[in-house]
């Protein structure tokens, strides 16, 4: 079944108030909505903006922001659980930095247009998330079932890695968004040239979604630069660069697009190549299965 995608280009605001935040958010759930868009993507780390309402917080290192960030997180989860029931839609909210134990980990929300939701924790650390004392996640990639199929979500730095895409890929996983926060222009790369790598050994929707513009108020994420963009095969019936929408960087906009689930059925069937289908035969492609476990989740 097609259905629509909305990739944010999302900027870090100051709030003063919650009521400013919670005003923000249902404005870009209603654009994304207004546009016809199925599933909503933001990107990582936004979430940090909720540092704004924290009293104090200019005078907080980001390890004492983080561990006031915690108060807000029921408040930040029911936020997103009432907007994709009042707009109907699936959403992966701004991955949050979850206490979890004496650990934390950059967490990524998949949220229902039923309520229900469940979570991709980010594998691979860069380094900053060490500074911040950010911890990798359990070798669990979660799978979520939706009513437009399977879809998955690799953050940041997780997209530059092969395995566990060919994985989910393998497991009927027909999109992977790949939610980022990036500062410098070469993460920003890397991140798009990881994410047009995945969809090409993979012969899939990957699907980018960065934080953009600057907040010089944060000691977090006081520099973004990013772009959204949607790509795909490389291959008959797909653009011949494999990328079927790009944005332009550092706007506060979301890109809409349109994911049609069976184009990559053909293309694997009778492509110009197999990419898909050779790439089980690699020892790099299942050298993890043992260590990677990946869990449905029934999201309908």
């Amino acid at each position: 079944m097609n259905f629509n995608l909305a990739l944010a280009q999302y900027p870090i605001h100051f709030y003063k108030s919650e009521a400013d935040w919670l005003k923000n958010l249902d404005k870009w759930f209603s654009e994304a909505k207004d546009a016809g868009a199925n599933l909503l993507c933001f990107p990582e780390y936004a979430s940090m903006e909720l540092v704004s309402l924290i009293p104090g917080h200019d005078k907080m290192n980001v390890k004492e922001q983080l561990v006031n960030l915690q108060h807000f997180h029921e408040k930040f989860l029911t936020a997103f659980t009432e907007m994709a029931i009042k707009y109907s839609v699936y959403v992966a909210a701004p991955s949050f930095p979850r206490l979890i134990g004496e650990k934390y980990f950059n967490r990524s929300y998949f949220v229902s247009p039923t309520g229900n939701y469940d979570f991709q924790d980010k594998i691979h650390m860069t380094r900053f998330e060490d500074d911040w004392g950010i911890s990798p996640g359990e070798t669990e990639l979660k799978i979520f079932e939706t009513s437009f199929g399977r879809i998955a979500i690799q953050i940041c730095l997780d997209i530059e890695f092969p395995w566990a895409s060919s994985l989910l890929a393998g497991s009927n996983v027909n999109l992977i968004l790949a939610p980022s926060c990036t500062e410098t222009f070469h993460g920003l790369n890397r991140v798009h040239v990881g994410a047009r790598a995945r969809a090409l050994e993979n012969q899939i929707y990957i699907g980018v979604s960065q934080v953009v513009g600057d907040a010089p108020w944060s000691h977090a994420v006081d520099i973004n630069n990013g772009y959204a963009a949607l790509y795909g095969p490389i291959d008959t019936t797909f653009p011949k660069d494999g990328i079927i929408e790009s944005g332009c960087l550092n706007q506060f906009t979301w890109l809409i697009t349109k994911i049609e689930p069976l184009k990559l059925e053909s293309v694997r069937k009778d492509g110009q190549v197999f990419n898909f289908k050779l790439s089980s035969k690699y020892p790099w492609s299942l050298s993890s299965l043992g260590n990677l476990i990946l869990k449905p989740t029934k999201l309908f």
